[in-house]
């Protein structure tokens, strides 16, 4: 199960960890605040960037749920979204050319559902960021 002696949650900690070094929250009450919406922001951001499933999907990299998706998924408290996997059991089983492009339209569906639950979230989250914060955030591409 993942990769031997990584433990995501440790991993998911440190990166926690240096987000709010990054953003210079020296408040914990503050961080309270921020680190629900930016972790909503986060999730969203790899759902619609890698479709839900992970930085490298499917089962052509060890099967479904297996090595670095699984630690990216464990990271990110992400399942990947349904048609995800439909349109990965398509490509890998050679799906006729109908089937295909309906697992894909569904696919591209979904995440256009998901970039608009990002842009709601990244609203959600700016009112509770200083400018020094939002900047930050733009820079490292988590805010439009």
């Amino acid at each position: 199960q993942g990769l031997p002696g990584i433990d995501p949650q440790q991993i998911q900690q440190r990166a926690k960890e240096f987000l709010r070094d990054k953003l210079v929250v020296t408040n914990d009450a503050e961080w309270g605040v921020i680190e629900v919406r930016l972790t909503k922001v986060v999730q969203l951001k790899v759902q619609t960037q890698m479709g839900g499933a992970g930085l490298i999907g499917g089962s052509r990299f060890g099967g479904s749920g297996g090595g670095m998706d699984q630690i990216v998924r464990a990271l990110f408290g992400i399942e990947p979204m349904p048609e995800t996997e439909a349109l990965q059991k398509a490509i890998d089983n050679h799906a006729s050319k109908a089937d295909l492009k309906y697992a894909l339209a569904k696919y591209v569906e979904a995440r256009k559902r998901k970039q608009v639950e990002l842009e709601k979230a990244q609203g959600d989250l700016r009112p509770v960021l200083t400018s020094h914060q939002e900047a930050t955030l733009v820079l490292m591409g988590l805010l439009d």
